[in-house]
């Protein structure tokens, strides 16, 4: 040509020089910046998640290993469910059943695929595991071994657990019947992870680490109640304010002492002085029971736990 923007020359003097910008624009292009910029914060996302599950796990619970379990679990589930979505939409494992919803698309996943199931796995992960696990406190609370803990747990939760995980299975499984890829990428993933939570998770790795990891490590740094150590046989701990006695008044529920009551047969024989003279000498009419045991414990009291 003449010359380029006016300015003479060949397009060969010209190439490798800055002679403007190109800015292009649509859809692909969006999706391009999308993709990238959420991938690039994944990492964060990810990292943030943890750390909330241990914050919100570790107060609730009062234990330092239930909420690092949990963690290594929703990220076992996760790993397993979206390398499984590769196995199927990228490399096409299934490809030979013949079904559109398990067909490769485009040679890769979307990447909104594994964000959005990422979210939705970590909530019901997190949802099944506090299930089970309230209910192996309550139990460990009982004055049950871990062992004996998580059996009853499973014995009290697993059918509602197992209900919970077969009723949104079917729910996501609807969106294999969609004709848009990345529903059937999205729905493969949350069927998959739930599966997993459900039947393997919940019912096979806690409990057996559970079973294999010492109490003092599965509940500490968490100490036993008042109620555990009288379950267990043993006599509660408490603080300076308050001493137990075997042989003191029996407590109302406010905490007061209440007034001993005598006998039947002494407020007839009050009201009838016949009555009383003839039956004076019987250890029976003369004579109150005292409480074999209880807590004379003042009402500041506070259970060093």
């Amino acid at each position: 040509g003449e010359g380029v923007g006016g300015g003479g020359g060949t397009l060969l003097e010209w190439e490798g020089q800055q002679i403007g910008e190109v800015f292009a624009y649509g859809m692909p292009l969006e999706q391009m910046d999308g993709a990238q910029y959420t991938l690039r914060r994944m990492p964060v996302v990810v990292l943030a998640i943890a750390a909330i599950i241990c914050v919100i796990l570790g107060g609730s619970f009062g234990t330092a290993l239930v909420p690092l379990r949990a963690v290594v679990c929703i990220t076992w589930m996760l790993v397993v469910a979206i390398g499984a979505s590769v196995m199927v939409y990228q490399l096409g494992y299934l490809e030979f059943l013949g079904l559109e919803a398990l067909a490769p698309a485009g040679g890769s996943l979307f990447w909104i695929s594994p964000s959005v199931a990422l979210a939705v796995l970590v909530g019901l992960g997190l949802d099944y595991d506090i299930f089970l696990m309230d209910s192996v406190m309550e139990n460990w609370q009982e004055g049950k071994d871990g062992r004996e803990a998580v059996i009853a747990a499973l014995d009290q939760a697993g059918t509602i657990i197992s209900a919970a995980g077969i009723i949104m299975f079917l729910a996501f499984g609807a969106l294999l019947a969609s004709t848009t890829p990345v529903l059937n990428q999205i729905g493969f993933m949350l069927c998959v992870g739930v599966l997993l939570d459900c039947f393997v998770t919940t019912k096979v790795t806690i409990p057996c680490l559970m079973a294999l990891v010492p109490d003092d490590a599965n509940f500490w740094p968490l100490k036993q109640s008042a109620t555990r150590e009288l379950a267990i046989g043993r006599e509660p701990s408490f603080g300076l304010e308050g001493e137990i006695s075997r042989d003191c008044p029996r407590l109302s529920s406010r905490g007061r002492e209440e007034p001993e009551r005598s006998p039947r047969g002494a407020e007839v024989a009050s009201s009838h002085p016949e009555i009383g003279r003839d039956h004076a000498s019987s250890p029976q009419m003369s004579t109150s029971r005292r409480p074999s045991c209880s807590l004379a414990v003042s009402r500041s009291l506070t259970p060093t736990l």
